[in-house]
């Protein structure tokens, strides 16, 4: 997003503008993109609203990595300092910290990518975003095949629950290993 304004754009237009187009190749989740497809297990998993501003959520993560209660400080180091803000963020130790963020975790391309809402022009330069013309297939929460819940076994968009649920029976299973190899 070359004409990104911290100020204006939401991350719904980030999502549309940079987080779909950059991973429409594989069709995957950003994520999956930006680790080369390596797997890691968040510390943190973040909620957020799509018509918040995107730099408000970035600076939300980097705040509580660095420890911060509030955000306005990492904000404005976004705006003007990312360099200092990088610099605070690695000799805090934290900036290898993982959050799970639903709008770079998900894969755009198995629901949203192909459409957009009124609500979605952009602020900078006022025009609708373009559709994504990918051709991956859509899963929505109620797609077939469905599972005894009724919720769509392919869809990335109802399975919040379950990867919570997965991520802490991992960590329990790793506090009971560390807690048995100590006795």
């Amino acid at each position: 997003m070359l004409h990104y304004k911290s100020d204006g754009h939401r991350t719904s237009d980030a999502v549309r503008q940079a987080i779909i187009p950059l991973s429409r190749p594989g069709g995957v989740a950003y994520a999956v993109t930006m680790m080369n497809g390596a797997c890691s297990l968040p510390d943190a998993m973040v909620t957020h609203n799509w018509g918040n501003l995107f730099r408000d959520l970035v600076a939300g993560i980097c705040a509580d990595a660095l420890g911060l209660s509030e955000y306005a400080l990492v904000s404005e180091l976004l705006d003007y300092d990312v360099v200092a803000l990088e610099s605070m963020l690695a000799n805090s130790g934290k900036i290898q910290k993982t959050y799970w963020v639903c709008a770079f975790c998900i894969a755009q391309h198995s629901c949203v990518c192909h459409s957009i809402s009124a609500r979605d022009v952009d602020p900078v330069h006022g025009t609708e975003p373009p559709t994504c013309d990918c051709g991956w297939p859509k899963c929505f929460n109620d797609t077939p095949e469905v599972d005894a819940l009724g919720r769509s076994v392919h869809c990335e968009l109802n399975k919040f629950d379950d990867m919570m649920g997965h991520i802490a029976r991992i960590y329990d299973q790793a506090v009971s290993n560390l807690f048995q190899q100590q006795c």
